[in-house]
């Protein structure tokens, strides 16, 4: 292998020739001391660290150590994010009862970003008040995790917050709910589950797990969404109104009928598209969300997938099947 200055060029064990720019990383390289004697080397060409510029593997590179190291990474890509930080209070709340929650687990992560500077990752406890104090960076991507003994685990993107304390999170008593779609009676083709925003925290009753949500005839289920709902994000099982169970998609053969998930017909993930049938049935709704690209690549048409929904909810409407806040809670 031979080394050159600027406009010269190195070749590697295989005789690819590869120009060199003239940098930091290519003078210390140029360097007649660093030289190794090839005779000297027994590990194979495909084991030899690579020119960090030229991607071509340099037997050199072996002896440079952290010098090497340093100069490759002051040209790795990579950002300085200017941000400020200040202390916050955190509290922690039961989401039915509104009682503090004593030694629930904060936590608080920082994407980076490919930045060098990015603020330091929290986790700490809340005391008896369910309260506790920590530095928060105004630093873009971040997320919380917030957990508890005998509570859901939340995963939220920013806290619940009040007029009160901006801070504020809520946590559900386990168990998580189970959602159950009930669909007409020998009903196969698509569901389509509408999850409707709710801001109360208590729904139908404090410690309501369970609950069951109609669908119309074309198989539009709306469902009205407290923060405990939502937490649950898919429906859990459906069954027809006769109370005969539909097996999941999991539990079922190809050929049997089940609920089927197909994808989600909206940015934010509030309308669900399933399919109660097999799986030549999933298929079939699946030509009405998705197209092939100049690749012959299969790709989800959202815009499909909105135009197939709304159109399932305007023809529910116009039948006055299912009403608006059609939800009830199952005896536990």
């Amino acid at each position: 292998m031979s080394g050159g200055k600027g406009g010269e060029a190195i070749r590697d064990g295989f005789g690819t020739r590869v120009d060199l720019p003239r940098t930091w990383m290519s003078a210390i390289l140029d360097r007649p001391g660093i030289l190794v004697n090839p005779q000297m080397h027994i590990r194979a060409h495909w084991d030899l660290p690579m020119h960090p510029l030229t991607r071509v593997r340099d037997r050199r590179l072996q002896t440079l150590g952290m010098p090497a190291l340093c100069a490759a990474l002051l040209v790795l890509p990579g950002c300085l994010a200017s941000y400020e930080s200040g202390p916050v209070t955190i509290t922690v709340l039961d989401a039915e009862s509104n009682a503090p929650i004593r030694g629930a687990q904060v936590e608080l992560h920082y994407a980076s970003m490919m930045c060098l500077n990015t603020p330091r990752n929290v986790s700490v406890e809340t005391g008896s008040d369910g309260r506790v104090e920590i530095e928060e960076a105004t630093f873009g991507g971040k997320w919380w995790k917030i957990a508890a003994l005998g509570y859901i685990t939340d995963l939220p993107s920013s806290p619940d917050g009040s007029p009160e304390n901006p801070h504020e999170f809520r946590l559900y008593r386990e168990p998580k709910p189970e959602i159950v779609v009930v669909i007409p009676t020998g009903y196969v083709g698509p569901v389509f589950v509408d999850f409707i925003p709710s801001n109360a925290w208590i729904q139908n009753a404090p410690g309501s797990r369970q609950f069951r949500f109609d669908s119309s005839d074309n198989g539009y289920v709306p469902i009205i969404a407290s923060p405990l709902i939502r937490r649950a994000t898919f429906a859990t099982r459906a069954e027809y109104r006769d109370g005969t169970t539909i097996a999941r998609a999991g539990d079922a053969s190809d050929r049997e009928l089940a609920l089927r998930w197909v994808g989600t017909c909206d940015w934010e993930g509030d309308r669900l598209l399933y399919v109660v049938g097999t799986s030549a049935d999933e298929k079939a709704v699946e030509q009405l969300v998705f197209r092939n690209d100049s690749r012959g690549a299969r790709n989800w048409d959202h815009a499909a997938a909105a135009r197939v929904f709304s159109e399932a909810k305007q023809s529910s409407e116009r039948t006055g099947v299912v009403p608006a806040n059609a939800a009830t809670a199952m005896p536990r």
